[in-house]
């Protein structure tokens, strides 16, 4: 992450890391 934007970059990017396992996992679900 850059100094400059703290931590707002590493919030975005582990959201959207949350978001993207959410979505898998509720494909696998909806799969099995």
């Amino acid at each position: 992450c850059r100094r400059l934007s703290r931590d707002y970059e590493c919030s975005t990017h582990s959201a959207e890391a949350w978001i993207y396992l959410a979505s898998i996992r509720l494909l696998l679900r909806r799969l099995a």
